[in-house]
């Protein structure tokens, strides 16, 4: 018989007394362990750093798309005098997300 039990049990133990009537673990179940992460330290930490790039550029360009959807909506070529302040903002936001 195959026992899963649900994910956030890492261990099952149980406890009983042997012959001499000492108490003694007896592990029914244990998780795996989770591998460790591959790649070298230095190489991670430029990972690191290129994930958040990434995620602060996402964060300015979804910003810059909405502000300029918005401009464009309120006057005819709006986006174009908004132009300044929309690319100002997003990238105030995208630098927000960076730090």
């Amino acid at each position: 018989m195959d026992f899963r039990p649900p994910k956030g049990v890492r261990r099952i133990v149980v406890v009983a007394r042997d012959e001499q009537g000492v108490l003694q673990p007896t592990t029914l179940f244990e998780a795996e362990r989770p591998k460790g992460k591959k790649g070298s330290r230095g190489i991670r930490q430029v990972e690191g750093l290129v994930r958040r790039v990434t995620r602060a550029q996402q964060a300015m360009i979804d910003t810059y798309r909405d502000r300029h959807e918005r401009s464009n909506q309120k006057r005819r070529d709006g986006w174009l005098g908004d132009l300044n302040r929309n690319v100002f903002k997003a990238g105030a936001k995208g630098l927000r997300k960076l730090v």
